[in-house]
C-alpha cells in the first residue's frame, strides 16, 4: 500500500519540452490510467484496438484485492459461526469442556453410562428435536455445508485472481514455469517493468497526443506476491477437497464401526464389546 500511494511506482521517460509540473502529471496519469506492454522488438506501437488489449488492468488495485480476497475467505467461518447458532450449538463451549475433562482425568464407569445412556434416551422420548434433530443430522449437515463453502470460496478466488490478473488461467503455473526455464518478461509478457502510457494534452486549442514509456517498478513486487498467493490457493483447494472425501469417507459402514469399536475399547470388556458389536452390524 505504501509502495503503491506513498512512494513512486511509476517512472515515465519525459520529453525534454515537459516541464516538472508536466512530469508530475504525466507520472500521475499513467498511474491512475492502465498502460500497455509492447515488446522491445516490434518496430512501432500498436493501433489503439491492440493496445486497450494489451492494457494492465490490476496494478493500481492490488491492495484492495488482497483486502478483498482476505475478506472472501473469512466467508466460511461467518457460515459456521452462524449455522451453529441456527441449530442451537456452541462448539467451543463443548469443546472447551471436554478439554477441561481430558486434563482432570475424567472417566465414567459401565454403571454410570448405563444412568447417562437412561437419562440421554428418556431425553430423547421427551424432546425429540433436542436430541435427534441438533445433535444429529442438522451438525452434520452445518459441517459438509461449510466444508464445500470453502471449498468453492477457494476455486472463485482463483479464478478472480486469474481474470483480474489478465493472463488467462493458471495464470502461477505460466508464470512459474517462465521462472524456471529462464524466460524473462521481456519474453513472456507477464508483470511487465516497462511499459506505454498514452495522454492528450491540449494546448492553444490543438490536442496533442503523447505516448511515454515508463518503468512500473511495483510489478516486481506484484510478480513475487500473487505468484506465492497462487500457489497457496493451490494448496488450500487441494486439502478443501481432500477434507470433503474424508468427511464423506466417515459416513461409510466400515470407519463407523472402526470408531464404535474404538469408543468400546476404552470402556474395558474387550470380548463382550466386539461380541456386542457384531450382533449390531448384523
Amino acid at each position: 500500500m505504501a509502495k503503491q500511494y506513498v512512494g513512486e511506482s511509476i517512472q515515465c521517460w519525459m520529453p525534454k519540452q515537459f516541464k516538472d509540473g508536466w512530469e508530475d502529471y504525466a507520472e500521475t496519469y499513467c498511474l491512475i490510467e492502465n498502460t500497455y506492454y509492447v515488446n522491445m522488438n516490434e518496430s512501432n506501437l500498436p493501433t489503439e484496438p491492440i493496445r486497450e488489449n494489451k492494457e494492465l488492468r490490476y496494478y493500481q488495485w492490488v491492495p484492495f484485492i488482497l483486502f478483498v480476497l482476505a475478506f472472501v475467505l473469512y466467508i466460511p467461518r461467518i457460515v459456521w459461526v452462524s449455522l451453529q447458532s441456527v441449530i442451537g450449538i456452541n462448539i467451543s463451549i463443548v469443546t472447551s469442556h471436554l478439554r477441561k475433562n481430558a486434563k482432570k482425568g475424567f472417566t465414567m464407569e459401565n454403571e454410570d453410562i448405563e444412568k447417562k445412556t437412561e437419562q440421554m434416551q428418556y431425553k430423547k422420548k421427551k424432546d425429540k428435536n433436542v436430541e435427534g434433530e441438533f445433535w444429529g443430522h442438522r451438525l452434520t449437515v452445518c459441517l459438509l455445508v461449510t466444508k464445500v463453502i470453502s471449498t468453492i470460496v477457494i476455486l472463485l478466488s482463483m479464478g478472480f485472481m486469474d481474470y483480474f490478473m489478465g493472463l488467462g488461467p493458471f495464470y502461477g503455473w505460466t508464470v512459474t514455469m517462465d521462472v524456471l526455464q529462464g524466460r524473462q518478461w521481456q519474453q513472456s509478457g507477464t508483470f511487465p517493468r516497462v511499459t506505454f502510457c498514452d495522454f492528450q494534452i491540449r494546448e492553444l486549442g490543438y490536442v496533442n497526443n503523447w505516448s511515454l514509456q515508463c518503468v512500473l517498478m511495483v510489478n516486481m513486487f506484484n510478480e513475487k506476491l500473487f505468484i506465492a498467493l497462487w500457489w497457496w490457493y493451490v494448496v488450500l483447494a487441494i486439502l478443501s477437497i481432500y477434507d470433503i472425501f474424508r468427511f464423506i469417507f466417515r459416513f461409510t459402514v466400515y470407519h463407523q464401526i472402526s470408531f464404535i469399536s474404538s469408543i468400546l475399547t476404552c470402556t474395558g470388556d474387550n470380548e463382550i464389546n466386539r461380541a456386542k458389536l457384531k450382533t449390531t452390524s448384523s
